[in-house]
């Protein structure tokens, strides 16, 4: 288990990442990081919280990504 600084830390490398590439992450999407940081939400559900946006299906909340690893 990570603590909600190496959570922090993690996050905000990603965001930084995924800014380079010129993404632009929706409030929402910030919002489920800070869940993730704050240990509110798993990885898992945020990830799992997104693709039920992009996807517009609430159904996409019980498919669990197969290319993350169990508790990241």
């Amino acid at each position: 288990m990570s603590t909600k600084a190496e959570r922090r830390f993690a996050i905000a490398q990603a965001l930084a990442n995924t800014r380079i590439e010129g993404h632009r992450p929706t409030t929402e999407f910030l919002s489920d990081c800070e869940s993730v940081v704050d240990g509110r939400m798993t990885y898992i559900e945020a990830i799992q919280a997104s693709l039920s946006r992009a996807t517009g299906s609430p159904d996409a909340n019980q498919a669990r990504p197969s290319s993350v690893p169990e508790g990241s």
